[in-house]
């Protein structure tokens, strides 16, 4: 499991547990927060526009080594510091030739469709994004991980009851902590099913991308608040939430999958999963052994992110060429 660095924006204020936060207004119509999210999408776009701006050509260099730095570099001040998610780097001098820096960063999906990666016309608004640079050649691999639905981000702020960014923010960030982490476990759930991401304050309905099973998209967000419709789901966000792990929403039970459960449960590798393991798991916590249908059971991909990534056939170098309307790869 990668540790990783983690930008965390101001906290909101809230009783641990119960699903309440300091709402930043009485009342918010569904309208208002749609022009909320489009707003900070808008927001998103402009901030990475600036900062693909304010960078410079990049220097020449034969060296190796002081390559991979000086486009390492340059992918970072392409990022701008507030839509920086998670980073991760091994040997940051470039000299072991199987180093490699690793970023997730937020972007806009509107960059992606223009680039074709994305279907035109989608419903994303926001695009998690990794992005991932090599020692051995100084070579840029982009890729798209977690789409957020316009549903999804106008959600958050309807839900959360606020006109706050930060406030937004900070469910995001929760979301890409815990794809971060968990990555594997999401890759390998099957496309007919829902996975529940707990946040701070709710939870992410997450499922993969039937288009591109690579990807996933966060169709819609709930509060703590909106779940109390069936206390079951609920308590397994809760746990879920206080043992980082996810669950499978489906009414059979709610399994949750983490860490401390599946090595309770005996899994070979309880860190990174196979599908059988995951499967065992839900079999063993639903009430009845088979309630999860088959439609929905995990099917096993054990090709690793960065393997995934060089696979995606959307790698291209760092250049001082390009073109300030996004990050550019």
């Amino acid at each position: 499991m990668l540790q990783a660095e983690r930008s965390e924006p101001m906290s909101v204020s809230d009783r641990a547990g119960s699903g309440q936060v300091r709402e930043g207004a009485t009342s918010l119509s569904e309208s208002l927060a749609h022009g909320l999210a489009s707003k900070m999408a808008a927001g998103v776009r402009e901030r990475t526009i600036r900062a693909a701006e304010r960078v410079g050509g990049q220097a020449i260099t034969v060296k190796r080594a002081a390559a991979y730095r000086s486009t390492r570099d340059r992918l970072k001040q392409m990022i701008p510091p507030s839509l920086m998610a998670m980073q991760y780097e091994v040997d940051a001098s470039g000299k072991d030739k199987n180093g490699f820096y690793m970023a997730y960063s937020w972007d806009t999906a509107d960059a992606f469709e223009r680039m074709g990666e994305i279907q035109k016309g989608s419903e994303a608004e926001l695009m998690l994004v990794s992005n991932l640079v090599r020692a051995r050649d100084s070579s840029v691999t982009t890729l798209p991980v977690c789409a957020i639905s316009r549903h999804a981000l106008m959600r958050l702020f309807y839900r959360l009851k606020t006109g706050d960014e930060a406030a937004v923010m900070v469910e995001l960030k929760g979301l890409a902590s815990a794809l971060w982490k968990q990555w594997g476990t999401v890759r390998q759930a099957s496309i007919e099913a829902e996975l529940l991401i707990p946040t701070a304050h709710g939870a992410f309905v997450v499922v993969l991308d039937a288009r591109r099973p690579g990807e996933c998209i966060a169709k819609t967000w709930m509060s703590d608040a909106r779940m109390m419709d069936n206390m079951q789901r609920l308590h397994a966000v809760f746990v879920a939430r206080a043992e980082r792990g996810m669950v499978v929403n489906h009414i059979g039970g709610f399994p949750v999958i983490s860490e401390q459960r599946l090595q309770k449960n005996k899994a070979k590798n309880p860190k990174d999963p196979d599908a059988k393991d995951l499967n065992d798991l839900c079999d063993s916590l639903c009430p009845e052994k088979g309630m999860i249908p088959w439609s929905w059971r995990f099917r096993d991909s054990r090709e690793s992110f960065i393997q995934q990534m060089e696979a995606s056939g959307y790698k291209k170098r760092l250049t001082g060429n390009a073109e300030p309307d996004r990050v550019q790869t």
